[in-house]
């Protein structure tokens, strides 16, 4: 002690956030009461000042301050990139067509900077379709042999959702012989494929039969073109994969396919 000034060291307890971290306590006042110090040591008491006694902040609490957070550069072509997402497809067309207008280059850049048709969302639909159909099975246990009339009306209007559904991306794909065979490979045809079959009466068969004949019918006009037997003939082997696993649901529905791969 020097005169009336001196300098303290306090400890402070386990919960308190300053627990371990030595401060130093200076001014010229008698110590505070006891009450105060209870406080502080329990750390409900401000840190800033016990009765004139300012306490020094240490380093860790200065460090842990909030760093100011850096605005991001605004993207200058947003309120463009926002416009373009609420257009339709065939304004988006007619945009892409004034951009390019004669300039074979930048016909060229937009062909190469297409990216690959994503299924994704279509598919995960159909899955979701073919799900409530299973669940709308009755149970075996009320005497049903799941393919028999009674049966079949539980779940005949889910079997039509879902042939509708495999049936309705064929307008929309069309125009691409590529995109329309994707589909029809990796998705529509497996699709079907799956659609339960063995029904006792053999009108109930019809919608996945009309299912198959409208894939079918989509799969020959592309294939009769040139582009499209150049595409048919690149995935060969998936095609007669395909067939393949049509013969362990319900018979060869796509058996035509292989003469037709014969031919491209």
């Amino acid at each position: 002690m020097v005169g009336n000034k001196r300098t303290a060291f306090l400890e402070f307890s386990p919960s308190h956030p300053c627990y371990g971290v030595p401060l130093v306590l200076s001014g010229n006042v008698l110590p505070p009461p006891a009450e105060a110090i209870a406080q502080l040591r329990a750390g409900t008491f401000p840190l800033a000042e016990v009765d004139g006694n300012v306490i020094v902040p240490p380093a860790e609490e200065a460090k842990a301050k909030k760093v100011k957070k850096v605005k991001p550069t605004p993207d200058p072509h947003a309120d463009t990139l926002s416009a373009l997402a609420c257009l339709s497809k065939p304004q988006l067309i007619e945009v892409l067509k004034s951009v390019c207008g004669t300039d074979e280059e930048k016909w060229k850049l937009a062909a190469e900077s297409l990216p690959e048709a994503d299924l994704t969302e279509v598919a995960s639909n159909l899955e979701k379709l073919q799900s409530s159909l299973e669940k709308a099975f009755p149970q075996s246990k009320w005497g049903s042999n799941m393919r028999d009339p009674f049966c079949y009306r539980r779940v005949s209007q889910h079997v039509q959702n879902l042939k509708q559904a495999i049936l309705e991306p064929l307008k929309v794909y069309a125009p691409s012989p590529k995109v329309q065979l994707k589909y029809l490979l990796e998705v529509a045809m497996p699709q079907t494929c799956n659609m339960p079959t063995g029904w006792v009466e053999s009108k109930h068969e019809k919608p996945r039969l009309q299912t198959a004949k409208s894939l079918m019918a989509a799969f020959k006009k592309v294939a009769k073109t040139k582009k499209g037997k150049q595409l048919v003939a690149l995935k060969r082997d998936a095609w007669n994969a395909l067939c393949d696993r049509t013969k362990n649901y319900g018979g060869d529905i796509f058996a035509e396919i292989r003469t037709i791969i014969e031919g491209c």
